[in-house]
């Protein structure tokens, strides 16, 4: 230091001299101070949050019972059952009753109520095979109903019986509830008769074969 001092000195000297100035060196240190480095943020870790999985709600199953069909019963058909009232069979071969003839009326008319209406007692018309289907449809062609009514009347079939085969006729008339079965036997011949309940429309055109 003392030697730099003293060489400043000389130089001083030397120019006041010559008359020259003597030029002051300006040492200017400039010092650049170099930039700290700065050590970067840390970057902290942030914690991702951790899924929790939600419970899903657990479904209880819950049994709905199924409605029972009741069945519903049908209306029950009941059958309708048609019979024809026949009186009760009375068992006798032959009508022992008189016939008689009502004033009014130009035939016998019979006062048994068996009389036609039961295979015991039947409307004896005769004939045979051949003759006797004709006689019967004549006796009935006779027949009227108890106010004179004209009849109706249909075969519904044969009926054989001990001693005979009897044939069955369907009647109807006018103001009747239900039809009436007469039976007649085309095999044996007794004096013809109307039955109860009936009348005729003249004298049966009928003889003893």
């Amino acid at each position: 230091m003392a030697i730099v001092v003293a060489a400043c000195l000389f130089l001083v000297a030397c120019g006041t001299q010559t008359g020259e100035p003597a030029a002051t060196p300006t040492r200017t240190a400039t010092v650049t101070a170099e930039p700290t480095d700065t050590p970067a943020p840390t970057d902290t870790p942030t914690a991702e949050p951790t899924d929790t999985p939600t419970p899903e709600p657990t479904a209880t199953p819950t049994a709905t019972p199924e409605p029972t069909e009741t069945p519903t019963p049908g209306p029950t058909e009941t059958p309708t059952v048609t019979s024809t009232p026949r009186p009760t069979a009375i068992p006798t071969q032959a009508s022992t009753a008189t016939p008689t003839a009502a004033p009014s009326s130009p035939c016998p008319l019979s006062g048994d109520p068996s009389y036609g209406y039961t295979t015991s007692n039947p409307i004896r018309v005769g004939g045979g095979p051949f003759e006797g289907p004709p006689r019967a449809r004549a006796y009935l062609d006779t027949l009227r109903g108890p106010a004179g009514q004209t009849i109706s009347y249909v075969r519904t079939g044969s009926i054989p019986t001990d001693e005979t085969i009897l044939d069955a006729y369907e009647i109807t008339y006018d103001g009747i509830g239900s039809p009436i079965i007469l039976y007649v036997d085309q095999y044996s011949y007794s004096t013809p008769q109307a039955p109860a309940g009936f009348t005729c429309a003249s004298a049966f055109p009928l003889q003893e074969p």
